[in-house]
């Protein structure tokens, strides 16, 4: 018998997993921590908790402190005595009817009456059992040892436990009307939770964006004060600059007015050069007409022209330094058409005229005597 139970005790323990039951809440503080925290019921796992076949485990055994010695069952000194295995099979048997009824935290057709039901006639199907099994042939157990001594013992604890058994039904009604409450809250704060959650994702990237555009911002405040310090310097430069090249611009045209005037100055004498030196040539033209003239006259009184001729020839001499003088003239007009773009040497330039006119003078006045010397 005692290996049939164990047989299927061990079914029912592999084959209906033990059920986390929930922590015990007392009827003023239930609905308060329901309403106050509507979060998710916390795992008994994560935190450490033990499941609740462990809680139901930890009820006392009898033979636990007496191991080994006779019981002190009421009426079973003497004749009373049972083995450790014979309580510890029956204590086995409650424990399991009772952790059944615990561990399924999930309404079934029977509900709590039910179950309270079915454990009474277990028990009542036990206590027959024991009642035709007739005397134990265990070890250390006599034949006259009745076991209706050992329910009769028992039953205060089985009394008590189906007391404790209708308590945590209610509880356990109760406690899984506030879970449904606390399931409907937590779904609504679910919800709510996924739709803050997802608003606040959206802020932080929204957050990260604006940081990188703050920081793109202040990097171009920076770059735009370095920039306006520089531009502030460079039109500080740029003033002082330009102060310095307006009263350079005024220097030049101080010095360009000037410079127009001398070249006034010059092209008026150049052209009077010009004028002269077209008389000149005129002048010089009806010379070698007429000294042509003469040399053909001449070559008749060679003869008695002889002193003449002499002189003539000296004005040959003469004629041919005129007509170097003539060509320097024709370079110093060339230099005075480059003068435009020369105006530097202008000075000197025109100091060579001069001397060049003051030659051109004396070779004029010359002329004028050896135009007077022919006339003579």
């Amino acid at each position: 018998m005692a290996r049939m139970k164990k047989a299927t005790r061990n079914q029912k323990s592999t084959s209906a997993p033990a059920k986390r039951t929930p922590p015990k809440k007392t009827p003023a503080s239930a609905p308060q921590s329901v309403s106050a925290s509507k979060s998710v019921p916390e795992n008994p796992r994560k935190r450490g908790r033990p499941p609740a076949n462990d809680e139901i485990r930890k009820v006392p055994r009898l033979e636990k402190e007496n191991e080994g010695q006779p019981s002190k069952v009421p009426g079973g000194i003497g004749a009373g005595r049972c083995t450790r295995s014979m309580l510890a099979n029956k204590q086995n048997e409650v424990i399991n009817l009772i952790s059944g009824v615990r561990n399924d935290n999930q309404e079934e057709p029977g509900g709590p009456s039910a179950k309270s039901e079915l454990l009474q006639i277990s028990l009542a199907q036990q206590n027959q059992k024991t009642k035709t099994a007739g005397p134990s042939h265990e070890v250390g157990v006599s034949d006259s040892t009745p076991l209706d001594r050992i329910l009769a013992a028992l039953n205060p604890a089985i009394q008590k436990v189906q007391e404790d058994m209708k308590i945590y039904m209610a509880e356990n009604s109760r406690l899984k009307e506030a879970l449904k409450a606390a399931q409907a809250g937590n779904k609504a704060l679910s919800m709510k939770f996924n739709e803050t959650k997802l608003n606040v994702s959206v802020l932080i990237d929204d957050g990260e964006k604006l940081k990188v555009t703050l920081d793109h911002e202040k990097a171009l405040r920076t770059a735009a004060e370095e920039l306006c310090v520089e531009l502030s310097q460079e039109k500080l430069d740029l003033v002082d600059r330009n102060t310095k090249l307006k009263t350079e611009h005024g220097d030049i045209q101080k010095e360009r007015a000037a410079l127009e005037r001398k070249l006034r100055q010059e092209t008026e004498e150049t052209t009077a050069a010009k004028k002269e030196k077209e008389e000149v040539t005129s002048k010089l033209d009806d010379e070698k007409r007429k000294y042509s003239v003469l040399e053909n006259s001449m070559k008749q009184e060679r003869k008695n022209l002889h002193d003449f001729c002499s002189k003539v020839t000296e004005l040959k001499s003469q004629i041919k330094a005129f007509q170097e003088e003539k060509e320097a003239l024709q370079d110093t007009c060339s230099k005075v058409a480059d003068l435009k773009s020369q105006a530097k040497r202008l000075k000197s330039q025109v100091e060579a005229l001069q001397e060049q006119n003051k030659v051109l003078q004396e070779s004029c006045s010359k002329v004028a005597d050896l135009q007077v010397q022919v006339k003579e």
